[in-house]
């Protein structure tokens, strides 16, 4: 009353009390609020700087630390040739960091791959605190030209695993993740801390640091990526703690149980939700922000909404190879390609002066540019797509992933198109990064859509049927003749290109093949102005009769070169006339091949 009283004007003395308990009430929440964010409230510190492409170096395969340096060595020395051992525990013991943390990844042939792209993140992080446990004698061949630390897990953990790429719940890719299992229950018996990290994923600050404040501060006993609605043990961190052992023994031995056909990922959920351990081990899920999984990074873009640079990225919620790779590349997230990716001959366009497309009309502009590619011998760079979606409404723009699925185009068109996130690589040369700068922007004319030459546009081409656009032959005419010109851009092909002659009926086919969602969406949308050939019209197929002929003979040549291998008796007359058939069998394909490049 003494300190709210004199700057009021009470009507009345009941009314003087209430306005003094509101007051007085109202610093009491301000003051709460305070000290919860203060005091109570766990901050991570975060750096908050925009998500910006990482630095695309090549692969770093050694380390520039000393101390590194001087234990890899020791191990070299001690087994030399270089080569996986058959125990985990002499390895574990070396290749753990001071805190006793050990890094565990797991190769077969089919996913060595990705495992590169994720140990050239860790190198570009000065990791080097890791054990790779290969599958196969593929990829333990690949690991030991290439001196990384692993280990054989037929001999460590007697399973055999096929060498294919597992898709989620198959047999070989369920015995994986028992796999998992079985090498974290190993190390933390070692009083090591593992690290558990699948091969699609790839990291962009060190997690270390973070999980071990965690841990330690908290008293956490594992600490687990949130896969959304459940546990995601393609990435998580154990601390050797009495009841950490005896959960990761109790998960194997159930696993172990039934004959490693169950999915480590819904044992550990399961023990997870049993009262016993909800109320026995210390366990924690990390956030999506800062260790997102594939649907919060790459379908939601959780990190790139609020400016966050993640600790990791980890590419699951999708199934397949082709897919996996394609959405790291979008995202500047792969190491792997060679120089000579980025470079090439290659043709873009864009829907960025369509307006809204529905997506029929999508699948008929990506078409043309597959078609026209394919007149003018150049490389697709595919486009950005609107995204319209519901999960992030404010985000316009997505790659073909999120619209399409991939699997079917690296199929059909091996070789034959970039992400669109080339046009912005570092690693690109500058006629690919800088198209106004370094390309020929064009425009096909028609009566539906024109655009004047401008700063942007180079050249508009006018084509004969100004009604629905260019040709075969006018493309060929017209650009046929820039083959120095490294980049050629269109400002779009929406409705702009008539396929035909002397293209082949059937490359219809292969694009709805690549294409299965947005070719489904676009059928029955044919309009006048439709692809079309001339009736009875027959593709000329003579290089392709001739590559036949020519495998026809040369497995023929294999055949008798087969025959006179084997160990049976014969007479020197039949063998030189055999060795006279294959000479001129061999005289044959060679003429062959002279008259198919002659035609």
């Amino acid at each position: 009353e003494n300190l709210l009283g004199p700057i009021m004007e009470p009507r009345g003395h009941v009314t003087h009390r209430i306005q003094i308990w509101v007051w007085a009430l109202a610093m009491i929440l301000v003051f709460s609020f305070i000290y919860v964010y203060l005091f109570l409230v766990d901050l991570e510190p975060v750096s908050v700087t925009p998500l910006r492409p990482p630095q695309h170096r090549k692969c770093l395969w050694r380390s520039n630390s000393h101390e590194y340096n001087r234990t890899h060595s020791r191990l070299i020395d001690r087994q030399h040739p270089f080569r996986c051992l058959n125990s985990l525990q002499p390895l574990a013991q070396v290749q753990a960091n001071e805190h006793r943390e050990l890094i565990l990844t797991f190769a077969n042939a089919g996913m060595f791959q990705f495992v590169e792209n994720l140990l050239c993140s860790m190198h570009e992080l000065d990791l080097w605190n890791y054990i790779v446990i290969s599958f196969d004698e593929e990829s333990t061949k690949r690991l030991q030209e290439q001196e990384i630390p692993c280990v054989n897990a037929r001999a460590v953990f007697n399973l055999q695993v096929d060498s294919e790429f597992s898709r989620f719940g198959q047999k070989h890719y369920v015995r994986m993740t028992g796999v998992k299992s079985a090498a974290a229950n190993a190390v933390v018996n070692l009083d090591l801390r593992p690290v558990i990290i699948d091969a699609d994923v790839v990291l962009l600050r060190d997690p270390l640091p973070f999980l071990r404040k965690k841990a330690d501060e908290e008293k956490y006993d594992i600490i687990f990526q949130d896969d959304t609605y459940m546990v995601c043990t393609g990435f998580y961190y154990a601390v050797p703690t009495q009841n950490s052992k005896m959960f990761l023994a109790e998960v194997l031995n159930l696993i172990e149980a039934s004959k490693y056909e169950k999915i480590d990922q819904y044992v550990v959920h399961d023990q997870l939700a049993d009262p016993y351990w909800k109320h026995t081990l210390r366990f924690m899920f990390l956030d999506h922000l800062l260790f997102p999984v594939g649907k919060a990074f790459f379908q939601w873009k959780n990190a790139n909404h609020h400016g966050l640079v993640p600790y990791l990225v980890h590419n699951n919620w999708v199934v397949g190879n082709e897919i996996k790779e394609h959405r790291f590349k979008e995202h500047l997230l792969w190491w792997r390609e060679p120089d000579e990716y980025y470079q090439g001959h290659f043709l873009s366009f864009s829907f960025e002066n369509d307006g809204e497309l529905p997506r029929a009309d999508e699948y008929m502009a990506l078409r043309n540019a597959f078609a026209i590619a394919s007149l003018l011998k150049r490389i697709v760079i595919l486009p950005k797509f609107r995204c319209r979606s519901r999960h992030r409404p404010d985000q316009e723009w997505c790659t073909l992933d999120y619209v399409e699925t991939v699997d079917d185009l690296y199929r059909e068109f091996p070789n034959q198109f970039r992400e669109n996130s080339i046009l912005f690589n570092p690693r690109s040369p500058s006629y690919v990064r800088e198209p106004p700068l370094h390309s020929l922007t064009f425009d096909i004319h028609t009566n539906r859509h024109s655009v004047p030459p401008n700063d942007i546009v180079h050249e508009v081409l006018y084509p004969k049927n100004q009604e629905c656009g260019a040709t075969s032959e006018e493309i060929l005419e017209w650009l046929g003749r820039l083959s120095n010109q490294r980049h050629i851009h269109f400002l779009s092909l929406h409705e702009r290109f008539v396929a035909g002659p002397p293209l082949d009926p059937a490359f219809e086919e292969r694009l709805t093949k690549a294409f299965p969602k947005l070719s489904e969406k676009a059928a029955g949308s044919a309009t006048q102005c439709s692809w079309s050939w001339p009736p009875n019209y027959e593709h000329d197929d003579r290089e392709a009769r001739h590559s036949e002929l020519v495998r026809a003979l040369q497995n023929e040549i294999q055949a008798d070169t087969a025959f006179l291998n084997r160990e049976v008796t014969s007479t020197p007359l039949g063998k030189v006339s055999a060795k006279e058939r294959i000479r001129r069998r061999k005289a044959h394909v060679v003429s062959t091949r002279h008259n198919r490049h002659r035609i």
